[in-house]
């Protein structure tokens, strides 16, 4: 698990994350990973990475750093362009990358997934079990379970290139079931569930899904021709067959009518409970709550009359009441608190709510672990990324060496 936070106002922003991450399967714990780093020479910006911190098995930090001598004097007028840049570089360097067998990864994400869906469907199917006390058989109930998933599957958009839809149709139609039968050990592939499965990878690898596994891309900073800062993101899910699967999100701006933020990454329970002064699971148990005390009160005493309706109308009064009295009491007081901030109050805000996620998880049991050295920088138009507590010295200059080397090698 990983938290990462960006605070930002009028003057700049600052950035902070934690440096654990996890190996899997083995859920070993290394707390010395790099997640912030600058992108350019040239603009103030910088980059953060979460989730997956390899793409394809490369490092991003390898990644990153080609990006930045290579590509790290191009200028941009706006930061949504240098994203899109990034993603061109990863998409035309193929030297990078191991592409003797390009459906090699692919087939390693869906076996990972497999064998966490034949988990979570096993648990699901006990605890149905448990509760209704019907007698479901294990396979039955397997089915079941991923005919509804397709079925969810099929509502969200695609989001992958035809070509990638074809190659992976391809791949599946002359694919021996075996190994995919293995992994989810749940149902035989035979003629009526192979189809089925195959259906089910299909929608996971081209639709607007990322359940197969998949790393962030915070890219924040100020694009040449941007006078104030914004924060962009994408999700990548991996190169699939010479394809890159990625979803570009909007970019979160500051701007006269909105002029400080905050914003999680990654584990973002404490920082939303810190803002909402509630932790989000609370907030989802009273509105659930409430809905079954409407449906006891209308079963019981309200005899005509639209159940439904007179619920979710009462329901929805709550949850703009609600809405109204966090925003008011607990969010815009935060916010207007960080308005006028300077860059280095800017950083210690988002390094102390790192710090209570940290803190957190290491009382909580269960929870994924958020710790190691905390990397945190700050970004303004005038003075460009400059790191505020950085676990690698003087990574910026070991990075212009390396230009510098680079640049006289072409020359």
């Amino acid at each position: 698990m990983t938290s990462e936070v960006i605070v930002m106002n009028k003057n700049g922003l600052g950035m902070a994350s934690d440096s654990a991450a996890v190996l899997m399967p083995r859920r070993k714990t290394f707390l010395r990973q790099n997640k912030i780093f600058p992108l350019t020479r040239q603009e103030p910006i910088g980059i953060m990475i979460n989730e997956r911190l390899r793409l394809n098995g490369v490092p991003w930090e390898t990644i990153i750093k080609a990006y930045y001598v290579e590509e790290g004097h191009k200028t941009f007028d706006h930061l949504e362009a240098h994203l899109k840049n990034f993603l061109h570089f990863i998409k035309s360097h193929e030297f990078l990358f191991d592409h003797n067998d390009p459906e090699y990864f692919w087939v390693c994400d869906v076996l990972n997934y497999l064998e966490n869906l034949e988990y979570k469907i096993k648990t699901q199917w006990r605890y149905d079990t448990n509760i209704t006390g019907q007698d479901i058989k294990l396979d039955d109930y397997a089915i079941h379970y991923i005919e509804s998933m397709i079925y969810e599957l099929q509502k969200t958009p695609h989001i992958s290139p035809q070509k990638l839809s074809s190659e992976i149709k391809n791949y599946l139609n002359t694919a021996d079931p075996i190994a995919f039968e293995q992994s989810l050990n749940l149902i035989p592939m035979n003629d009526q569930n192979w189809p089925l499965l195959k259906r089910l990878i299909s929608l996971l690898s081209d639709r607007d899904e990322f359940s197969l596994g998949y790393s962030q891309v915070i890219i924040a900073g100020f694009g040449n021709k941007d006078f104030l800062p914004l924060v962009t993101s994408a999700q990548i899910g991996g190169i699939y067959f010479r394809h890159l699967k990625h979803k570009i999100h909007p970019a979160q701006r500051i701007s006269k009518n909105n002029q400080a933020q905050i914003i999680p990454f990654a584990s973002t329970e404490t920082v939303t409970s810190f803002l909402k002064g509630a932790h989000p699971a609370y907030e989802q148990f009273s509105i659930d709550t409430l809905h079954s005390i409407l449906d006891d009160i209308f079963e019981t005493h309200v005899k005509t009359g639209s159940k439904n309706n007179f619920i979710e109308a009462h329901l929805d009064i709550y949850i703009e009441e609600i809405s109204g009295h966090v925003a008011s009491k607990h969010i815009l007081p935060i916010i207007e608190g960080i308005t006028f901030l300077s860059t280095q109050e800017l950083s210690s805000v988002a390094e102390s709510l790192v710090k209570m996620a940290h803190f957190k998880t290491s009382v909580a049991p269960g929870q994924n672990y958020i710790g190691g050295d905390i990397d945190v920088a700050s970004i303004t138009k005038g003075d460009g990324f400059e790191w505020v507590k950085c676990k690698t010295p003087h990574h910026n200059d070991s990075l212009e060496d390396v230009y510098q080397r680079r640049q006289k090698k072409y020359e």
